[in-house]
């Protein structure tokens, strides 16, 4: 399974628990490195942003009120899609940055990547979601 469907995400938001059409368009994203069209993407305007607001507000509630182990079952869960999606997250970063640095700070493993120059501890940061979490 992708993270990305191109088809049933195009030209729209996530918000509230399904994909819309954003109230202020779209917009194709393009690849820096070739200026080729990556895909497209929907656009919100305030009243998508007021209804994204009021959706989070609504979830932080329950998410609160959740007991620890539940919370802790979610957040393991969606790291462990994120690393078994690592390449794809490696090759999207890759594409948004038109830089190689990405995939290689994955390949070099997580508690290495602190000592790297802070030219790539930038993009480490951006792709730090796309590999394991850090021990403790």
């Amino acid at each position: 399974m992708a993270l990305y469907d191109r088809h049933g995400s195009a030209d729209r938001l996530f918000l509230d628990g399904e994909w819309i059409k954003g109230g202020g368009g779209s917009r194709e994203v393009v690849n820096p490195s070739d200026g080729g069209t990556l895909g497209s993407t929907g656009i919100a305007n305030t009243e998508d942003v007021d209804r994204a607001v009021q959706a989070g507000r609504a979830a932080q509630v329950s998410w609160a009120e959740a007991p620890f182990d539940d919370r802790a079952k979610v957040l393991r869960k969606a790291g462990q899609l994120l690393e078994e999606n690592a390449a794809e997250c490696a090759d999207w970063l890759m594409r948004e940055a038109a830089r190689r640095e990405a995939r290689q700070a994955l390949r070099l493993g997580w508690s290495q990547t602190r000592r790297t120059s802070p030219r790539r501890s930038l993009l480490l940061r951006r792709a730090r979601f796309c590999g394991p979490p850090s021990p403790g």
